[in-house]
């Protein structure tokens, strides 16, 4: 993450993650609850630059700079930790629930989003064949987003409060 982009979104959104991945992880261990919505902003930050439609916008350079998907893995990975720390440092040897949500949302989250970078990949490898595709066949052009049906509080901090 040495490259950044130019442009104070990108910029932001860059720093942002490095400074939240440079934390000590005795530090993540004690952050309280309200700071993970902000790392979920900025990760929602990295998605909406990462797939934006906009011809003028070079989505390859965002994912040359910082991979979406790369971010999604070190997320889990930390969150793995912190989860295997916290069961060691129990007096009983339980495991730590707490972060199984997380996982779980993650996890999920970045196959969605692999899914959709796979089909823009795809369908930008077929803009000079749109011609083939026959008529009939809908093309809408743009991946269906991932739906959270049964997590509302993970539903508004992806889908907007009314963005």
């Amino acid at each position: 993450m040495t490259f950044f982009l130019t442009g104070p979104s990108n910029i932001a959104i860059t720093l942002g993650l490095y400074h939240f991945f440079a934390m000590p992880v005795a530090l993540l261990e004690s952050l309280p609850f309200t700071s993970y919505p902000q790392v979920v902003h900025v990760v929602k930050a990295l998605h909406k630059i990462t797939t934006i439609q906009d011809p003028a916008w070079d989505r390859n350079a965002v994912r040359k700079s910082i991979d979406l998907i790369l971010m999604c893995d070190k997320l889990i990975a930390m969150l793995e930790y912190l989860k295997a720390s916290a069961t060691l440092a129990s007096k009983d040897g339980s495991e730590d629930e707490s972060y199984n949500w997380g996982l779980l949302i993650f996890r999920k989250q970045k196959e969605a989003w692999q899914n959709e970078l796979d089909f823009i990949d795809a369908e930008n490898n077929t803009i000079g064949r749109d011609a083939a595709i026959p008529r009939g066949i809908p093309h809408t052009g743009v991946a269906p987003p991932p739906e959270f049906w049964g997590d509302p509080w993970f539903s508004d901090m992806w889908n907007g409060l009314g963005e």
